[in-house]
């Protein structure tokens, strides 16, 4: 069990079997109990194929994070045939800002790693057979052990580190382009309108965001379709994470795109303090 953090309730207050997120897997899913906020929310539209017909399907994901705020994980209701709506009635019980208390996990089998920019990788089913229970405000105890909002450990800065080091497999023909999946925090200074590209012989809605971090750090990010509305809603200035940025590598440039599937969150001790950031470097 993680050591309590400063002005955080005591381990002791929180009883001994609270666990930490990154503690969380089958063996301890057995006695333990986690505490967690919803940092992000959101119902994911996609398609698949089965039994020959095409099926419109949603899924829910969402941030949750618990005192630690460098741990962090991804939590889902996925599609189900007999619930259809799973994902629509999941998005209205589990709002943003809401704290919940985890017995009994499980983990969704489907959920793919390399992917997933948290430093978490099991993403916990938020159905069962894992359990929860919402924690209300008026416990204060409970309520105020996790944290206001994740804390991302790359910046922009790091960003350009990792990807200038980064050893991308050189792709051909039909072979997919190599993908990193990350997360990262910055200032967000703006977005361009959208354009239409074309790509594959399908046409794509793309604009351009762009962030900088407190060392002057600047990235220009492709956000793609759906990706926009993601972002249409921030206030140039405001810090904010972003869950799910992709790095490609294409004819031996790298591109960073946000797709509909990405989240973000401008709560937290980390996203608001990289509001104050310094204006890029010229």
């Amino acid at each position: 069990m993680s050591p309590p953090k400063s002005g955080s309730a005591s381990g002791t207050a929180m009883g001994a079997n609270v666990e930490s997120l990154k503690s969380m897997n089958a063996n301890t899913s057995k006695f333990a109990k986690w505490y967690v906020r919803v940092s992000t929310a959101k119902v994911v539209p996609y398609t698949f194929m089965a039994r020959s017909e095409r099926v419109d399907a949603t899924r829910f994901e969402c941030v949750l994070v618990s005192n630690d705020a460098t741990q962090y994980m991804f939590g889902s209701v996925p599609f189900d045939f007999r619930e259809k709506d799973a994902a629509t009635k999941a998005a209205e019980k589990y709002k943003i800002g809401t704290v919940w208390e985890i017995t009994t996990p499980a983990f969704d089998p489907r959920a793919k790693p390399e992917y997933n920019g948290c430093p978490i990788k099991n993403v916990v089913l938020m159905t069962k057979p894992t359990t929860l229970k919402a924690v209300p405000p008026m416990d204060t105890l409970h309520a105020n052990y996790p944290a206001k909002g994740p804390n991302v450990q790359l910046s922009i800065s790091g960003i350009m580190k990792l990807l200038g080091q980064r050893t991308f497999v050189e792709s051909s023909g039909s072979v997919k382009v190599p993908t990193k999946t990350f997360d990262f925090v910055g200032k967000f200074i703006s977005l361009s309108s959208k354009k239409d590209i074309e790509k594959g012989g399908k046409t794509f809605k793309v604009a351009t965001a762009e962030f900088v971090d407190e060392k002057g750090g600047k990235i220009e990010v492709g956000v793609w379709n759906e990706g926009c509305a993601l972002l249409e809603t921030l206030t140039p200035g405001v810090g904010v994470a972003i869950f799910g940025c992709n790095a490609t590598k294409e004819q031996g440039e790298v591109k960073l795109s946000i797709w509909s599937g990405a989240h973000k969150c401008t709560d937290g001790e980390q996203a608001q303090s990289t509001s104050r950031v310094c204006k890029p470097r010229r």
